[in-house]
C-alpha cells in the first residue's frame, strides 16, 4: 500500500473532527440564524468524513473475520453510547453554565477526537494491528 493512499483515511478522520471542532466553537458564539444554519449544515460533512474515513480504517486495520465485530463495537460505543453520556453531560453543564459553555465542552471533545486521529496517523503504518 502506498503511504499517501495510507494517509488518506486518516486525513479524512483528522478533517472531519477538525470540522467538528470549529463548528461546536462556531456554534458557542451564539452565531445569528442564518450564519447557524450554515453551521449546523457542516455536521453533515463532519460526521461523514468522520465516520467514513473510521469505516476505511476499520477496513484496512482489522482482520477480514473481525471487520463486522469491530463495527458493530464502534456503532454501539462511539456512535451509541459515547455520544449519548455526552448528551446527558452537555445537558448538565447547559442547565448550570449555559448553552455556550455546553458547545465549548463538546469542542473540546471533538479536539480530543482530533488528538487521537493525529496520534493514529503517527503510529500506524497500514497494516493489519493484529492477525
Amino acid at each position: 500500500m502506498q503511504a499517501c493512499d495510507r494517509g488518506r483515511r486518516h486525513h479524512l478522520i483528522a478533517f472531519g473532527v477538525g470540522g467538528a471542532v470549529f463548528r461546536w466553537l462556531l456554534t458557542a458564539a451564539e452565531p445569528a440564524l442564518p450564519l447557524l444554519f450554515c453551521v449546523q449544515s457542516l455536521h453533515a460533512l463532519t460526521f461523514g468524513a468522520t465516520y467514513v474515513g473510521t469505516i476505511e480504517f476499520v477496513d484496512r486495520a482489522i482482520p477480514r473475520r473481525l471487520v463486522n465485530t469491530a463495527m458493530t463495537l464502534h456503532s454501539t460505543t462511539g456512535v451509541g453510547a459515547l455520544t449519548g453520556l455526552a448528551t446527558v453531560i452537555a445537558g448538565y453543564i447547559f442547565a448550570g453554565y449555559g448553552a455556550s459553555a455546553a458547545y465549548v465542552a463538546m469542542a473540546g471533545i471533538a479536539g480530543a477526537g482530533l488528538s487521537l486521529a493525529l496520534l493514529l496517523s503517527r503510529m500506524w503504518r497500514g497494516e493489519k494491528l493484529f492477525d
